[in-house]
């Protein structure tokens, strides 16, 4: 079965864009709440419970510098990809300007989005 041609992959940038504003609201999310948890334990009225305190600073010691790594990582991720599609995008622009645009090349910028699509859902 053939796979459709794929000659404008506005929809493909606007997803990632998207992706991106909520990996980024999302790691500012769990940052803030690793501090809050971290922040909680200077506060006069809890140091008195020292085991509550060593635990608030150890979870949030945990969103601090492992947790929010993950959503970071997929922002990464993404923003590459976005710069990948964004110079795909730039070429289909060129070859539709041309008078006769080779659908090899049309044919090569199909298989190339597919794959990284492949390859982004299936984690490989």
């Amino acid at each position: 079965m053939a796979k459709p041609s794929i000659l404008d992959i506005q929809p493909f940038i606007a997803n990632d864009q998207s992706a991106i504003r909520y990996y980024l609201v999302f790691a500012v999310f769990v940052f803030s709440v690793g501090l809050a948890l971290v922040g909680v334990t200077f506060y006069p009225a809890l140091k008195a419970e020292n085991i509550f305190q060593d635990l608030a600073q150890k979870v949030g010691g945990g969103f601090v510098s492992s947790l929010s790594a993950f959503p970071l990582k997929e922002l990464l991720a993404r923003r590459d990809r976005l710069r990948i599609l964004t110079a795909l995008q730039v070429r289909i622009r060129k070859l539709r300007l041309q008078k006769t645009p080779p659908d090899e090349d049309f044919r090569r910028i199909t298989e190339l989005v597919w794959e990284i699509y492949k390859k982004g859902t299936i984690g490989s």
